[in-house]
């Protein structure tokens, strides 16, 4: 595994473990960001900075790690999939 993805999965499950929020959902524990090296995560769709536990209850791109063959996609990876999940989404109620 990745050295950036070994640190990117600890820090998610070090939030998940938080006070008992497991499934909250955070910057940090969303595949599109990259986690730096001051603890903050770089939104790779909005081209933002964030702190790693920001909430992400409402964030319409937020999408848990996929990954394939035991490795983390990339974020440019997850955001691909999140934006034809989206344009799915759209597509039906447009019919």
């Amino acid at each position: 595994m990745d050295q950036d993805v070994a640190v990117k999965v600890d820090a998610v499950n070090q939030i998940r473990y938080r006070n008992g929020e497991m499934d909250m959902k955070t910057c940090g524990s969303c595949g599109i960001g990259k986690i730096t090296e001051n603890s903050k995560v770089k939104c790779f769709k909005y081209n933002i900075t964030k702190d790693i536990d920001t909430n992400s209850e409402t964030c319409l791109y937020y999408i848990d790690f996929i990954f394939e063959d035991d490795e983390a996609m990339n974020p440019f990876q997850h955001l691909i999939l999140k934006e034809q999940e989206l344009k799915s989404k759209h597509m039906k109620n447009t019919i």
